[in-house]
């Protein structure tokens, strides 16, 4: 059972009516629906990363051979070091990919048998139709700020993902013109 703290609670003293209260409730669902939509994305992004990564290591160890065969005055070791940074580049960038579409875990709902001991050990508490409303929407606000809080981390993964993806795409250029 999601215990919400007093501070929280104290909030809601100043909300006379219940029809601000439902107004918050849906407010609170559709935030909830917002969070989970955005980690969504980030989890479909993190995917597309992936998919990325397989297609430019499988093109760069396709082109691996052609270069060595055709190499004219470039090195064996110019080569191997070029596509070494360019191939750890994309690793780092497959890990933090991988990173981004971690399960962590994040506060849900309680489950029925938790929250009908909590309801029968605090039953005052949830007397009116003012409270309940109050425990759901605060219940919501724990969720969502756990939703949000997991994204906000997938997010940095990702971005950082992406930052190394294009650093390991302008190492090709630049192995590319150098050559």
């Amino acid at each position: 059972v999601i215990n919400i703290d007093e501070k929280k609670q104290d909030r809601f003293k100043t909300y006379p009516t219940m029809d601000v209260l439902k107004f918050l409730a849906l407010l609170s669902e559709q935030i909830l629906a917002h969070e989970h939509d955005c980690e969504k994305a980030v989890i479909e992004q993190a995917c597309r990363m992936q998919t990325a990564f397989s297609f430019i290591t499988a093109s760069l160890f396709m082109l691996l051979p052609v270069v060595f065969e055709h190499r004219g005055p470039l090195t064996e070791n110019f080569i191997f070091i070029s596509f070494s940074v360019i191939t750890l580049f994309l690793i780092l960038s497959l890990v933090a990919a991988t990173c981004a579409q971690n399960r962590r875990k994040v506060e849900d709902f309680p489950n029925i048998d938790k929250l009908l001991l909590h309801f029968k050990d605090n039953y005052r508490l949830f007397e009116t139709t003012e409270a309940r409303q109050k425990y759901y929407i605060e219940t919501i606000s724990v969720i969502q700020e756990s939703y949000h809080s997991r994204t906000e981390w997938r997010g940095k993964w990702l971005q950082w993902s992406m930052y190394l993806f294009y650093t390991s795409i302008i190492s090709c250029l630049v192995v590319f013109v150098i050559a």
